[in-house]
């Protein structure tokens, strides 16, 4: 199992950077280990917490990058069937949990609500099946996705191929993240290197 959590928190549930930096090049070195291949990619709830598309392209663009022809990915996130969602358009039912969040639905993009506004404000994305068929799709050859439970789920395999362009501003992205000390993760060079060694080519 190779982890990748590059907000990792500590006990107090606060984001511990160093700690989080280690598990990153750890995983970097998984990376560039080209004999180390994985069977299976999970990807639980992180693309809830992703606020703009292009962000969670990049996701699954270094996620399908990481992928061969024996690789299965597995996506699930809230679906836009959820009850906090609907309870924003006005639905009411006894017969399903009330959430006690208080949530405000954003425009900019369908399925995306603000809270915890008081205290430490975060975004959520619930997506729709075709929302989440068309996210995959970019990336792999074989997306199938269905819906259980208020989630939506994918399973995609046959990585399709590689650009170069794409995969390089996945990187930058990915590991050049934020910190809340106005720091920010600084491993792109790093992660360059370690999908050029893997891919065996230059980005």
């Amino acid at each position: 199992m190779t982890p990748f959590e590059p907000y990792r928190v500590d006990e107090g549930d606060e984001i511990d950077k160093a700690e989080s930096i280690v598990l990153a090049r750890e995983f970097l070195h998984a990376v560039g280990t080209t004999k180390l291949r994985w069977s299976s990619i999970f990807i639980s709830s992180v693309l809830n917490s992703v606020p703009f598309r292009a962000d969670r392209e990049h996701i699954a663009c270094l996620c399908a990058a990481l992928a061969d022809d024996a690789t299965r990915l597995y996506a699930v996130a809230s679906a836009t069937s959820h009850i906090n969602l609907k309870q924003l358009s006005g639905y009411h039912s006894l017969n399903e949990r009330q959430s006690g969040a208080v949530l405000f639905k954003l425009d900019y993009e369908p399925g995306i609500t603000l809270g915890d506004i008081a205290t430490s404000p975060k975004v959520q994305k619930y997506h729709s099946q075709r929302e989440f068929y068309e996210l995959f799709k970019q990336f792999f050859a074989m997306v199938r996705v269905d819906e259980s439970n208020s989630n939506v789920q994918a399973v995609c395999a046959k990585s399709l191929a590689i650009n170069r362009k794409r995969l390089k501003a996945a990187i930058a992205f990915e590991f050049d993240l934020p910190y809340p000390d106005g720091s920010r993760m600084g491993l792109v060079e790093e992660a360059i290197s370690a999908f050029e060694q893997r891919l065996g080519m230059k980005l």
